[in-house]
């Protein structure tokens, strides 16, 4: 329950008895609101009510993060949104770019904290970091963090070698013969489970550690992100996607918050989020993280969704 703060002329006393000077709460105010401001100014609008004052939270994220000097990210493989490079261990893809992006607009440092998607909400509730990236917005999940707008729609679908499976449709690919490997604790385990397949599910850490099953004939197939898994069939000849005729997912994926921060933090971020949109970042980011459209790869028919989808990430 969120504690009520009663104003006194001289301050606050907060019900826990402790006392805030009226001096100290207004340069509070003015500290987040020049950072809101900076925002604002970058995405050409307006950050109403994105001020201390404005938020009924007990704590600011963007006066946390400033006073720290450092943007705490938690991240998991997911190429090519959120991925390692080389020897360097520096973390690439679209999340990543972004964290970047808003991190040099606030004019802090940024420090990405490897963590896996099973992992990610108890991170964030734990305050092991303070953004957690490329999460799908699900409804059990909303009750434990925050989040914001999507930067972009994942499509998931089944990729697997054509020559050793031969299947046309999702009814074919369903059987209890077949092994489906996906990310544990992931927006596609979670998908896929809802669905009560007769696949029998494999669930290792990431959907790197999938692929490699795949390749080694230790799954039938892998169920993942179209972005990701295009880009394995165009490294992988003969790999094949099915998409199901409706979806099992296809929703945003976006940033995770802690509870604790409050409507200002997350109008800050979705603000951000617009700009590095709208000023082409993530058609940048795809560019030059090798991102690739699945739609060379999909056993047809394609459906619908995934048709619109295409169009709107990839022009095709």
């Amino acid at each position: 329950m969120q504690q009520t703060t009663f104003p006194t002329p001289s301050g606050d006393i907060r019900s826990n008895g402790t006392q805030t000077s009226g001096a100290s709460r207004r340069r509070k105010r003015l500290r987040i609101t020049s950072i809101c401001a900076a925002l604002a100014v970058v995405a050409g609008a307006a950050l109403t009510g994105c001020s201390s004052g404005g938020d009924t939270a007990s704590a600011s994220l963007l006066e946390t993060v400033q006073d720290r000097g450092t943007l705490r990210v938690g991240v998991a493989p997911n190429k090519p949104n959120l991925y390692q490079a080389g020897n360097s261990g520096d973390w690439k893809g679209l999340f990543a770019d972004f964290a970047k992006t808003w991190a040099k607009t606030m004019k802090v440092k940024v420090e990405f904290v490897p963590t896996t998607f099973g992992s990610m909400i108890a991170g964030l509730q734990a305050d092991k970091f303070d953004l957690g990236m490329d999460l799908n917005q699900r409804p059990a999940r909303a009750l434990a963090v925050n989040y914001t707008d999507g930067l972009v729609t994942e499509v998931d679908g089944f990729v697997f070698d054509g020559a050793r499976t031969t299947t046309k449709t999702y009814d074919e690919l369903n059987t209890a013969e077949t092994s489906v490997c996906v990310p544990q604790g992931a927006s596609q385990d979670l998908g896929l489970t809802m669905q009560n397949p007769k696949m029998k599910i494999v669930r290792l850490q990431d959907d790197a550690a999938c692929y490699a099953s795949l390749l080694a004939g230790r799954v039938n197939t892998v169920f993942a992100n179209w972005a990701g898994s295009a880009q394995f069939a165009s490294q992988n000849p003969g790999m094949k996607i099915l998409f199901p005729q409706h979806a099992f997912v296809s929703e945003p994926e976006a940033i995770g918050i802690n509870k604790k921060y409050g409507y200002g933090d997350i109008q800050a971020l979705n603000i951000a989020i617009a700009d590095f949109i709208k000023t082409g970042g993530v058609a940048k980011s795809a560019k030059e993280n090798g991102q690739i459209s699945p739609i060379p790869y999909v056993i047809t028919p394609i459906p619908a969704y995934v048709q619109d989808a295409a169009v709107k990430q990839f022009g095709e």
